[in-house]
């Protein structure tokens, strides 16, 4: 549960709450959810509604919605999705009846969730410490489901990952960069050179007496070069790229998690140049490393599956075990039957 500050708000600063604070007098405050701006009035709604927008890297379809409030549950609200703008769902929630909110029906394809507060409390504002998509299942794997037990592969224990994280200084010794032959004509004058190092003020000449070159487009990774001067026919030039390549100062991050464990992650990815960053990297590896636990599981097969997909494995003493499919093989000779590969999700 995230850290709350105490407000004015219908039902939400109760001594029961727990990790609820007053806000300091010194400003610096600590990590919490999401608060809405607004206020209801005294039938409940609002004269602005609170909305939260997630936009999606890509489109893809899921199943399981989940939201968890708090201390206060809302009395309406609605989940619309859309793909580049145009509407896939519209759904309208008017029972809410636990503060840790699950839907498990499927959304379409979409890259873009908005969710949309029109009636809570009498005077209540919005609360909510996480918003999960694709993280709820009541999809179960029992006994009956498979032809023999689950192979089961445990992996060392996580003792710590560490994550690289890298900042880039200006270089100060200008260098050739590349150096190649190619053919340009008028119809195809512009080229794309990459580099294997981050690099920066590019500049570019060319042997060719009558043509002339110039960085059009740049980056750390690679720079966009003009031909000018070209006749109709083919020219074969050598082109030469100078630049400054950056330093780059590398420090490694820890996350202990488990000092009997035995297991050593070390991760690093030019792209995190900042603590943030290198700590959402480190939430994710974990997310996986944590699980160690596979499983291969001989079963009656189902082609509506796919790779990302949560179960509920039900174990010989009936409790349960969250897992994560990341390969479903399928065999068709007139019944479905299929592998299923799967890895045990640390929540």
């Amino acid at each position: 549960m995230k850290t709350a500050y105490a407000m004015c708000s219908t039902g939400f600063s109760r001594l029961d709450s727990g990790n609820l604070c007053f806000l300091p007098k010194n400003k610096i405050y600590k990590e919490v959810g999401y608060v809405s701006k607004e206020i209801a009035n005294g039938i409940g709604e609002f004269s602005a509604n609170p909305t939260i927008t997630l936009n999606l890297d890509i489109s893809y379809s899921w199943y399981g919605f989940i939201i968890n409030f708090r201390n206060c549950k809302p009395l309406e609200f609605t989940i619309k999705t859309y793909d580049n703008d145009t509407l896939v769902d519209d759904v309208v929630i008017t029972d809410v009846d636990s503060l840790n909110w699950t839907d498990y029906n499927r959304y379409g394809s979409a890259n873009k969730v908005v969710i949309e507060f029109t009636k809570v409390e009498p005077y209540a504002r919005v609360s909510i410490d996480y918003v999960g998509i694709g993280d709820a299942t009541d999809y179960e794997l029992s006994k009956d489901d498979m032809f023999d037990a689950p192979t089961i592969t445990m992996e060392d224990k996580l003792k710590s990952i560490t994550v690289q994280k890298q900042s880039y200084k200006p270089g100060t010794d200008k260098k050739e960069l590349v150096s190649e032959k190619i053919t340009v004509n008028p119809n195809n004058n512009i080229v794309k050179v990459d580099f294997s190092a981050p690099s920066h003020g590019y500049t570019a000449i060319t042997d060719a007496s009558n043509v002339t070159v110039t960085v059009v487009e740049s980056g750390a990774y690679y720079c966009m070069l003009k031909f000018d001067g070209l006749t109709d026919k083919d020219t074969i030039l050598t082109y030469t790229v100078s630049g400054y390549e950056y330093v780059v100062d590398t420090k490694g991050l820890t996350h202990r998690y488990n000092s009997n464990g035995t297991k050593t992650v070390n991760w690093s990815n030019p792209l995190v140049d900042n603590a943030d960053m290198a700590d959402l990297l480190d939430n994710w590896l974990a997310n996986y490393y944590l699980g160690a636990t596979d499983y291969s599981i001989n079963w009656r097969g189902d082609p509506s599956i796919d790779a990302g997909d949560l179960f509920n494995l039900i174990k010989t003493n009936s409790s349960t075990a969250k897992i994560k499919a990341y390969q479903n093989e399928l065999t068709f000779n007139g019944a479905w039957s299929g592998k299923l590969s799967a890895r045990k999700v640390v929540e």
